[in-house]
This record gives structure tokens, C-alpha cells and sequence, in this order.
């Protein structure tokens, strides 16, 4: 977490508990979703500041541990992967995105300007979820950037958000930097892409595997300027932590 924690008493309201919610297996890439509530030993962490008003993304750190190491094997082209996991409801009615894994895209087309997904790295990613048996679904996809900026580019990445990731609200589009440690997640909605602002780290990887904590740019495509970085204090900072985690869960 950021800014010293060692003498604040997490509040009550972050403390929740895992709660597994059996679904139908037929909906799972339809309507299934599940219920679920993160327990507080997990540590959940946020990086940069999510939109209150769009569905969070939590994802495992293990899974981005691996997904990191992938995107950055090679920092001359663009390289990528799919992102398991499920589409989760809270008791309040809020929805988000939980990442459980990361299925690398070793059969894609990488170069220094796009990343293309081949059919048969689909076929093995829906196998693969066969065989892990957990009712995952495909909720996202994640590449690299390596020469620019983390942002969908108007042509590649819009058409594939537009045509295979808003089904649902939960699904996003993950994209980063390796060289320069920058990151953002992003939506398709009525018809333009819009910037989650951060994620959610949850798991019990030291430091949740991060070496350096990648940084939220704020664009909602490449052909946006970055508007500048706001600086606030640890203890601020902080406190929008505790405030988000109960917003998030809707307990005030």
C-alpha cells in the first residue's frame, strides 16, 4: 500500500470475507455471475485511481506476475494474451471483473506497432479452461505497448474491443509499457473507448510480485495527450484507499 499503514486501523468495512456462489454451466459466458467478497488477509491494494462508476477490476497477483513477465521477455515487439476469470456481483448489485490467470498468446503475431491473437491460441484458451474446471470465462485481453504510450490505437484496438469485449460491462482491455512501467485498463462503451483509471491487486505474493508500481496513465486513446500526473500526499492517498474499498462494497 502506499503511505505508511503501520499505525491505521483498517476499518471495518474492508473486512469481508470469500463467498462462492454456485452458477449454472450454461451461463457461463452469458449471464453467469457469481458472488464474491475479498477476504481482507488477501491485501487488497489499488493501483491508480479506478472509476467509481464503472465496474473495478480486480486481478489476481500471481496472474499478473506472469503476465508481466510475458509482456516484458521481449521489449522490440508487442506481444500479448487472454485473461481468465469471472464477471462477479456484490450483494449491493455492483458488478467487476475478478482475474483468476493469464494464458499467454504464444502463437501471436507480434510487431513493433500491433499484436495479433491467432485462432488457434483461442481454441487452446477455451481448452484450457475446459480443463481447469473453474466455470472461468474469457474476461479480457492484455498486450504490450513497447514504443508508446498504453493506449488503444484507433484501429486494431478499437475494432477488437468493439467486436469481441463489450458483451458485458465487466470485460476490459488491458494494456502496458514494459519500458517505461506504464499501464491502463479500458472499457468499449457507446462507441468510444473509456479509461478505467487503475485495478485492484489482491493475492499473497510479497509486495503482490511488483517491483516498482506501474503507473495509470490517463488517456482514453493514442491520439488523446496525457494530461498531468496530480501529486498527493502518502497520508491522502491512503485515505482514498480506505474510501474506495467502501465505496466499492457499499458499506459506509
Amino acid at each position: 500500500m502506499a503511505g505508511d499503514a503501520s499505525n491505521t486501523e483498517q476499518p471495518e468495512q474492508a473486512r469481508v470475507r470469500l463467498v462462492r456462489v454456485p452458477r449454472d454451466r450454461h451461463s457461463v459466458r452469458m449471464e453467469g455471475y457469481r458472488i464474491i467478497e475479498l477476504p481482507n488477509d488477501r491485501n487488497p491494494e489499488i493501483v491508480g485511481t479506478p472509476r467509481e462508476d464503472r465496474p473495478q477490476v480486480f486481478i489476481d497477483d500471481e496472474a499478473y506476475r506472469q503476465m508481466s513477465e510475458h509482456l516484458a521477455a521481449d521489449l522490440r515487439y508487442e506481444r500479448g494474451g487472454l485473461l481468465f476469470g469471472y464477471r462477479n456481483r456484490i450483494p449491493q448489485g455492483r458488478s467487476y471483473a475478478e482475474v483468476t490467470a493469464f494464458f499467454p498468446a504464444t502463437r501471436g503475431h507480434g510487431t513493433e506497432v500491433e499484436f495479433r491473437i491467432p485462432n488457434d491460441d483461442f481454441a487452446q484458451a477455451y481448452h484450457e479452461l475446459e480443463r481447469r474446471g473453474k466455470r472461468e470465462e474469457i474476461i479480457g485481453w492484455v498486450h504490450s505497448h513497447p514504443h508508446h504510450p498504453p493506449a488503444p490505437s484507433e484501429h486494431r484496438d478499437f475494432w477488437i474491443m468493439e467486436n469481441f469485449l463489450q458483451t458485458s460491462p465487466e470485460q476490459f482491455t488491458f494494456i502496458t509499457n514494459p519500458n517505461t512501467n506504464q499501464a491502463g485498463v479500458f472499457r468499449w462503451e457507446e462507441g468510444r473507448s473509456v479509461n478505467q483509471g487503475g485495478f485492484i491487486l489482491y493475492g499473497d505474493l510479497p509486495n503482490h510480485g511488483l517491483q516498482h508500481r506501474p503507473r495509470i496513465i490517463r488517456t482514453n486513446s493514442l491520439s488523446e495527450r496525457e494530461e498531468p500526473m496530480v501529486r498527493i500526499s502518502p497520508d491522502t492517498f491512503w485515505q482514498r484507499i480506505q474510501n474506495s474499498i467502501r465505496s466499492l462494497f457499499g458499506k459506509h
